[in-house]
């Protein structure tokens, strides 16, 4: 079986759906942290005192542990995991088809790897996503932010990067599924949110995937005397996935995540 098939069975849907689906999307929902596990506090090696041994009429009871100390009891996290969570942990192949998101994307890299911006990793986000990552820089500014997870027929891998004033400039979807696709979606963003370039890529063909280059509001075919009445009227491509994406709130997602 696939590696990602094994991860993907493992997973329910992620906080943002629509990169599963082919259904209108919702806006991302959000709900609270998992509840934390029911644990039972370890008891004391020292002998107890004659007084402190409960009698054969009356039952032990065992007070539960407040939810602080349930947290505080983490579970082992995949190391594989960590890796995939960095930013920088997969390169888009055709970046250099976007000019301008290549040095985005290098920003981030060149800052992670001289340590004046910095990554931090959680797991468990939610009840519907594998982990996340933010990274800040030196000016503590959101720079780049990573959300993994999946469904049970399909496994994703979302990369958001930001320039100075935290606009959301790149976007870089990475997708598998269990009949063997995969594809890779990079979106380069204007300061304002508009698409400046889109290139989808598909490696193999397996699961129908959505598009997130696809204008789902084209402009209307017009003859020529219409166009001259009408006049030329700025076109805006309009993408439910993409948008949905686009309003991801990367802080607030992390904050729900569970830290290591």
């Amino acid at each position: 079986m696939p590696l990602f098939e094994r991860r993907a069975r493992a997973l329910v849907l992620l906080p943002v759906s629509i990169v599963a689906s082919c259904t209108p999307p919702a806006a991302p929902a959000e709900s609270a942290p998992p509840p934390a596990r029911s644990t039972i506090a370890p008891v004391s090696p020292a002998a107890p005192s004659v007084s402190s041994v409960p009698s054969a009429s009356a039952p032990r009871v065992v007070e539960a542990p407040s939810e602080e100390a349930s947290q505080s009891v983490a579970e082992p996290v995949d190391p594989a995991l960590l890796e995939r969570l960095s930013v920088v942990a997969r390169k888009p192949k055709r970046l250099a088809r976007l000019e301008g998101a290549r040095t985005l994307y290098d920003a981030v890299v060149n800052g992670l790897r001289t340590g004046k911006w910095r990554e931090e990793k959680r797991v468990r986000c939610l009840e519907r996503s594998e982990g996340a990552a933010l990274v800040i820089d030196d000016q503590r500014k959101l720079r780049a932010f990573t959300l993994l997870g999946g469904t049970e027929d399909s496994y994703q891998e979302l990369r958001f990067f930001f320039d100075e004033q935290e606009h959301l400039r790149l976007l870089f979807l990475n997708r598998a599924d269990v009949e063997g696709g995969s594809s890779q979606h990079l979106v380069h963003f204007d300061p304002h949110g508009g698409v400046l370039a889109c290139d989808k890529f598909v490696e193999k063909v397996g699961m129908p995937v959505f598009d997130l280059c696809e204008d789902e509001n084209p402009p209307p075919k017009l003859d020529k005397e219409v166009a001259r009445a009408v006049g030329n009227r700025p076109h805006k491509p309009r993408n439910r996935f993409r948008e949905n994406l686009q309003a991801l709130d990367p802080r607030k997602t992390f904050e729900q995540c569970t830290p290591l």
